[in-house]
């Protein structure tokens, strides 16, 4: 969540970011900043009809990050997609 605060929703000094939230457009974050604490929403690229589009939308939102920071080291999240998808076969993002 914090390189999405950071490199999504505009959170620069981002030095915690927790999901609080989501629906079909998009989810919410709690931020944690150096003075004080903020919300962000990062909206998805197409509403989801079914808990099983998350995963799709979390990557799509994951890779315009990465387009942003290309230099930052892989998150978590990223590197669990990459295994499970290299364990899957599973193309991406289509």
């Amino acid at each position: 969540m914090l390189f999405l605060a950071r490199h999504s929703a505009g959170i620069a000094d981002a030095l915690a970011a927790e999901l609080v939230g989501a629906d079909y457009e998009g989810i919410d974050m709690s931020v944690k900043r150096a003075l004080g604490s903020s919300t962000g929403r990062l909206q998805f690229g197409q509403p989801i009809t079914a808990a099983a589009e998350l995963r799709p939308q979390l990557r799509g939102l994951l890779i315009a990050a990465r387009a942003a920071a290309p230099q930052e080291p892989l998150t978590s999240l990223e590197e669990e997609m990459s295994t499970s998808r290299a364990n899957h076969h599973d193309p991406g993002p289509r």
